[in-house]
């Protein structure tokens, strides 16, 4: 779909809804919903239309297919390093503090994990 013509099958599908809620009659509701589903369908297979493309055209070039696979899958780029960090009642803003305290953060989680593991071993 274009922009012209998207805009339009917007602005009709929201025209069916508040007719809908003023009626409340069933067959507007259905005739809303019927629109909808079909808008819907349509977006989804031109979405997946231009994905398709965009592998093809982008088919040697890994970068730009990893941008595609995180773009369908909804990843932004990671965040950037925490400029201060509290653990504990301490605040660190020193870059090697803070990975050093993340560091010990996730070693504790991890023991704890592994001691519950250990003891559900023995429990079945």
């Amino acid at each position: 779909m274009d922009n012209t013509r998207d805009h339009f099958f917007y602005k009709h599908r929201d025209y069916l809804f508040r007719l809908n809620k003023r009626s409340k009659l069933l067959t507007d509701l259905e005739t809303y919903k019927q629109f909808r589903n079909r808008l819907t369908h349509a977006k989804d297979l031109d979405k997946r239309k231009y994905y398709e493309e965009q592998f093809a055209q982008n088919r040697r070039n890994s970068k730009r297919t990893w941008k595609l696979i995180n773009d369908i899958f909804g990843k932004t780029k990671p965040s950037s390093f925490p400029q201060r960090l509290k653990v504990d009642g301490r605040v660190y803003s020193a870059t090697k503090l803070i990975a050093d305290a993340l560091n010990r953060s996730f070693v504790t989680r991890l023991r704890q994990i592994l001691l519950l593991l250990a003891h559900l071993k023995l429990l079945i």
